[in-house]
């Protein structure tokens, strides 16, 4: 049986004293029954889960780690996704309504001052004078409050309080579908469709003096009930959104 050498694991020579491999010598006796050494192998791969090494908060610890993150974080002042109704949007839009009404009416003054002024006559208390006059103004009053109604909504909706002053008195908030801050031309988008679907229930106003067939009063039916469709969605959608709400992506939130 050969013999190896007890420090590298060569097989030893027979007629040397040394191992022809290390050098080293060996005993007299040679061991017979020394297995040459076991070639060291490359340590096992390890493979550690990340999430092992990340830290852990003691909230975290204790919830366990089947709790799920919330996917969006709650926007300052709104608890939960907590969807406006439709009367409560209603009565927000009232009181927005009363001011923009009163806005209106100052409105109607200086510019029936300013037409009666540069033409250089005095407002007189016949009625005639008084329609005339009306009259002429009409026009660009509409033009000027269309605006200012817009920048109202659009300002304020997109502003941080994210609420127009009769939202704030009720206690809404536009939002994104998030419950994020939405912008200026979101806002402005949301408003023209609702806009619209104001100026359709509104239909009936405006077209009835015109109308001379009942085709035409079936048409003004049609565009009411278009109209009231669009804003009774605030209380038929499940999130509570009305048309210019799908439009635009837009929630209507309650702060409390």
């Amino acid at each position: 049986m050969p013999a190896f050498c007890p420090f590298c694991g060569a097989e030893l020579s027979e007629t040397l004293d040394s191992c022809a491999s290390c050098g080293r010598p060996v005993p007299a006796q040679r061991p017979e029954s020394i297995t040459p050494a076991a070639q060291p192998s490359s340590p096992p791969e390890v493979r550690v889960d990340p999430s092992v090494l990340a830290p852990r908060s003691p909230a975290g610890e204790q919830a366990g780690a089947d709790t799920a993150a919330p996917a969006v974080a709650p926007q300052p002042g709104v608890v939960a996704m907590r969807y406006a109704g439709f009367w409560r949007r209603f009565a927000a839009y009232f009181v927005d309504g009363i001011l923009l009404f009163v806005v209106a009416v100052f409105l109607a003054v200086f510019l029936l001052l300013v037409r009666t002024l540069s033409t250089g006559q005095t407002l007189q208390p016949d009625p005639a004078f008084l329609e005339q006059q009306i009259e002429a103004i009409a026009l660009p009053l509409e033009i000027v409050h269309a605006v200012l109604v817009w920048l109202y909504f659009a300002l304020l909706e997109s502003s941080p309080r994210q609420a127009t002053l009769g939202k704030r008195l009720i206690g809404l908030v536009v939002t994104d579908l998030a419950g994020r801050r939405i912008s200026f031309w979101r806002a402005t988008g949301r408003h023209l469709g609702k806009f619209f679907a104001l100026q359709f229930l509104a239909s009936f106003v405006w077209l009835s003096p015109y109308a001379r067939q009942p085709m035409h009063y079936a048409l003004i039916a049609l565009l009411v009930l278009l109209g009231l469709l669009a804003l009774a969605l605030a209380g038929l959608t499940e999130k509570k959104q009305a048309l210019h709400d799908l439009l635009a992506d837009t929630l209507v939130l309650r702060r409390r």
